[in-house]
């Protein structure tokens, strides 16, 4: 019962798509908790940024914030995260 407790549907269609982002992120031995304490950023707006969901669009700020924490440029955070490279 316990283990249904940490559930994260999020996490787990992450895991099935794997995209760019939770690929760097889970290299880096990161969890999102650990991103989005790090760059002071919302867990929704982070988890959106993984999934690849670039329909409400990211402030500068924001993606710098996370692309520091991942320790590459925000150019390449938003390459990573572009629906039509």
């Amino acid at each position: 019962m316990s283990a249904l407790l940490y559930e994260n549907p999020m996490e787990d269609k992450a895991t099935k798509t794997r995209t760019p982002v939770w690929r760097l992120r889970k290299k880096l031995g990161l969890t999102q908790q650990d991103i989005v304490g790090r760059a002071g950023v919302c867990l929704r707006t982070y988890r959106d940024i993984e999934h690849c969901v670039t329909d409400r669009g990211f402030s500068t700020k924001t993606l710098k914030a996370v692309a520091k924490v991942l320790d590459i440029s925000h150019g390449t955070l938003a390459d990573m995260i572009d629906p039509n490279p």
